[in-house]
């Protein structure tokens, strides 16, 4: 599907005040493989033919995007606050939009035959929650570098490990003063439970619910400005295995713990750890969406 950037959506973007708000739009739009994705929460926008509207943020935000689908082609039309849909016009033309194209990455010059050499590569390790190495070490060392993202994917989460009083919660609030985007996908709570959930968007949070959810992965992509003399060890890190977003699972403020095993992946597996991430959170129901469809049910 061919993608257009129109005028008034450069426009839009020229304009904002946030500078997290062009970075946020942007990465709404295509996926790592440079795909458009029409998202399973996008719904028609009423008044002009063939338009769409996401929402890209929640919360102090409320970034909404919208775009027109013409066969194979979409056109990003207009982005903004969630008034930027307020009275919007349908547009004339299309006149000076931009196609957007795939980046076509150059083959590089062969570098010099090197002697092989294990040390040079990554292998991942085991993490443990009562034997070495811990899991609470690897994650509490990445409270002290800059992270462009962080996704947050559990099927059960406990307020207290991400609330605002626990130093992983502080963490987290850092990160997004920091406009680092942090992404949790969980599994749908009971209505009770809804009102945490709007807090976190409330703190910049984007949460998502995926029915289905058994998996468990976190996700920490480092700035590398943000590394110094002290850290310049600390690399881009993912975490599979059995520990979910808790107390218990993580171990993070106590000594007591579920006996859990996890596994730091190779660094060369980052990429596709983060495809499966983005491949739920499009999957997934965002809280205005699964509070409606709650608010029907009932």
């Amino acid at each position: 599907m061919k993608v257009f950037l129109t005028p008034k959506f450069l426009d839009d973007l020229r304009e904002a005040d946030d500078h997290r708000f062009v970075r946020r739009v942007l990465q709404q739009v295509n996926g790592d493989d440079g795909e458009f994705r029409k998202g399973q929460n996008d719904h028609r926008y009423h008044g002009i033919k063939n338009a769409w509207i996401r929402y890209v943020s929640r919360g102090s935000t409320q970034y909404r995007l919208i775009y027109l689908l013409f066969g194979d082609s979409v056109y990003l039309y207009r982005a903004g606050l969630h008034s930027i849909e307020d009275n919007l016009s349908a547009p004339t033309g299309f006149e000076g939009s931009i196609e957007v194209s795939n980046v076509v990455i150059e083959a590089q010059a062969p570098r010099e035959k090197q002697t092989w050499d294990p040390s040079q590569f990554d292998n991942g390790e085991f993490l443990k929650t009562t034997q070495e190495t811990m899991l609470k070490k690897v994650v509490q060392g990445l409270f002290h570098v800059g992270h462009v993202d962080i996704f947050l994917i559990s099927p059960f989460v406990s307020e207290e490990t991400i609330s605002r009083r626990s130093a992983f919660g502080q963490f987290l609030d850092r990160a997004v003063e920091d406009d680092t985007n942090v992404w949790l996908v969980t599994r749908p709570p009971q209505p009770a439970r809804l009102d945490f959930y709007r807090s976190l968007e409330e703190r910049d949070f984007a949460v998502f619910f995926y029915k289905q959810l058994h998996s468990k992965l976190y996700l920490f992509d480092i700035k590398t400005e943000s590394l110094n003399k002290y850290n310049k060890d600390m690399t881009t890190t993912a975490i599979v295995g059995s520990a979910n977003l808790t107390e218990m699972g993580l171990a993070l403020t106590s000594e007591l713990s579920n006996e859990e095993l996890c596994y730091r992946l190779p660094l060369a597996k980052f990429g596709e750890a983060k495809q499966y991430a983005q491949w739920l959170i499009n999957h997934s129901e965002d809280v205005v969406a699964y509070r409606q469809r709650s608010t029907r049910r009932f």
